[in-house]
């Protein structure tokens, strides 16, 4: 494991540490974005990895 692979690990486990058990994003209101938005970024993802195949 590399450092940048050993930091990128431990920013993870922090962000993960931090998730509620709610289920609400531990992410601060203005980086969140709604669930429609979400859902468009995911398709496009998606999409974009298909194409890649």
């Amino acid at each position: 494991m590399t450092g940048s692979d050993a930091q990128l690990l431990a920013r993870r486990r922090f962000l993960a540490a931090k998730q509620p058990t709610t289920g609400r994003s531990a992410l601060p209101d203005r980086q969140r974005i709604t669930t429609k938005s979400h859902e468009t970024v995911v398709r496009a993802l998606r999409d974009a990895n298909r194409k890649l195949q």
